[in-house]
């Protein structure tokens, strides 16, 4: 009994705790024990039973924790839940099926709320998605109109500047930025023609500068070479063309001083002239009002001042030197009518011989030496001339006839002078050729130029007594008696005589063929 009880509480105690086998393992000892006891049968029986209903219930719940685990680890949570909820009306004891569905639906819950956040995180992601795209755009707009803003700023400040090449660039760029705006466009255009027209007005302006630069060269060469007025009138040629140069109104400037100078030098140079002249002319008085007149035009030149002391000197000393040259020309005169009170007498006696005709030589000598010792020497010329007729191989008269020319040729200060000197050259030249009719018209011009000379007429008086000579000589006795006197030295070899009576006779008579033919051949054989 002990062995039985023991048995059988310790299978009941199996039994309730559901270790079925062992709980049926201790029944069937008890019912060993007791083999007629029905309790552990029945339980033994019930255990079958209950076995065989707990492994269809079994064998349900694996396959229906199965599918659920396998749909669960898929997530495929609606369907892992069906699937514990089947294992759980296998086994409703398991808790494993319901601890499944509680994570299911914590899962669920948890994919829910997770979805539920992925989706507000989504919509809020999208929306900064849409918010970003959207500032980007703004942003890239924001871009656009900034560097379409800054191209056209650029732009408009190149085109105010009117910098038209880099303007236009940025017009373009600000368009490449805008394609549809219009206003880049119309700066573009503008600035097309605008360019044009500057391009034309660059061609007038070169053309209008070229114009300008070869008047400037002009007026500069004319100013360089002093065509003052040619200069004046290029640079006012110029300053037409561009009034805004001051280049040419200083130059103008520049010239209309030079010209106001040079009408002041003009004056003063015309009255000095005028002075000189005078001065010259020995019009002392005249000479002195036009060199104090000159002082008007330029009072600091020291010129006329000192040619008015000398004036005043020269003024002072003049009847000094009148007196001392009527002296001298009393003396000279009483020499002058000694020598021809000489020639006179040899001529009225003849001249015979080497001797008289040196004699006669001499005092022509000595009348030309004391004219040329007082710078008498036109006067003195002549009378080496008359001594040179004489003797024509003397040297001396030559050698003194030349020294006046030269002496004369420094003296003549003025064109008047020399306009004298040649018609006093002329005069003589023709005079000791015996032509006195053109020597007279010479001696004339002469005085014409200086009246108050003494020496033209002189030999107009001469002339005039050469010509009474020659008259009278032509009628025949005066000639034939020179020719023959001649004509006797000539026979006595006395060449010097015979030349002196012939070239007397030839004054007569300058054409007579006979005459002429002996003083050549005297001359032929005196050389």
């Amino acid at each position: 009994d002990k062995n039985y009880s023991e048995a059988i509480t310790k299978a009941d105690n199996l039994f309730n705790e559901k270790s079925y086998e062992n709980a049926r393992t201790e029944y069937r000892n008890a019912l060993a024990v007791k083999p007629n006891e029905t309790y552990p049968q029945q339980r033994v029986t019930e255990i079958g039973t209950l076995l065989a209903q707990l492994s269809a219930a079994q064998k349900a719940y694996e396959t229906a924790i199965a599918k659920a685990d396998k749909e669960f680890k898929a997530e495929k949570f609606d369907a892992a839940k069906l699937a514990y909820n089947e294992a759980k009306t296998a086994k409703p004891e398991e808790s494993y099926p319901t601890e499944q569905i509680a994570k299911i639906d914590s899962t669920v819950e948890t994919h829910a709320r997770l979805a539920a956040e992925a989706e507000a995180e989504r919509i809020r992601l999208e929306k900064e998605k849409a918010e970003a795209e959207a500032a980007r755009l703004a942003a890239v707009q924001a871009e656009k109109d900034k560097n379409y803003s800054e191209a056209i700023a650029k732009a408009d400040n190149l085109f105010n500047e009117k910098s038209y090449e880099n303007a236009r660039t940025e017009y373009r760029n600000a368009l490449a930025v805008k394609p549809n705006e219009s206003y880049p466009q119309q700066r573009i255009d503008e600035i097309g023609k605008t360019l044009a027209a500057l391009e034309q007005a660059k061609k007038e302006q070169e053309l209008l500068d070229r114009s300008y630069a070869n008047l400037i060269q002009q007026a500069d060469r004319f100013f360089t070479t002093k065509v003052y007025n040619d200069s004046k009138e290029k640079y006012n040629a110029a300053l037409q063309l561009k009034p805004e140069e001051t280049y040419p109104k200083e130059k103008i400037a520049e010239i209309e001083k030079i010209l106001e100078q040079q009408a002041i030098d003009e004056k003063y140079r015309v009255i000095i002239v005028a002075a000189d002249g005078f001065f010259k002319t020995e019009n002392y008085l005249q000479a002195k009002d036009k060199y104090t007149e000159a002082l008007t035009v330029k009072s600091e030149e020291q010129y006329p001042k000192a040619q008015i002391a000398k004036i005043e000197d020269i003024l002072n000393n003049e009847q000094k030197r009148i007196l001392a040259e009527k002296q001298a020309a009393d003396d000279l005169q009483r020499r002058r009518d000694a020598i021809a009170q000489l020639n006179q007498d040899l001529e009225a006696r003849g001249v015979a011989n080497d001797s008289e005709l040196s004699t006669l030589y001499d005092s022509y000598i000595k009348q030309a030496d004391s004219n040329f010792d007082v710078k008498d020497y036109i006067v003195s010329r002549g009378w080496y001339y008359k001594a040179w007729d004489v003797k024509p191989e003397e040297v001396y008269p030559k050698q003194r006839i030349d020294e006046i020319n030269r002496l004369l040729g420094g003296l003549m200060n003025s064109q008047l002078d020399r306009d004298y000197q040649r018609f006093v050259d002329m005069a003589d030249s023709t005079f000791r050729d015996n032509q006195y009719a053109v020597a007279r018209g010479w001696y004339n011009r002469a005085l014409g130029i200086k009246a108050a000379e003494k020496y033209p007429k002189d030999q107009l008086k001469e002339i005039e007594t050469k010509i009474a000579e020659r008259m009278a000589g032509q009628s025949g006795q005066q000639f034939e008696n020179h020719k023959q006197k001649a004509e006797n030295a000539f026979e006595a070899k006395n060449l010097s005589v015979a030349r002196f009576w012939y070239k007397k006779a030839l004054e007569l008579r300058p054409d007579d063929a006979d005459v002429k033919k002996r003083l050549a051949e005297i001359t032929e054989a005196m050389k």
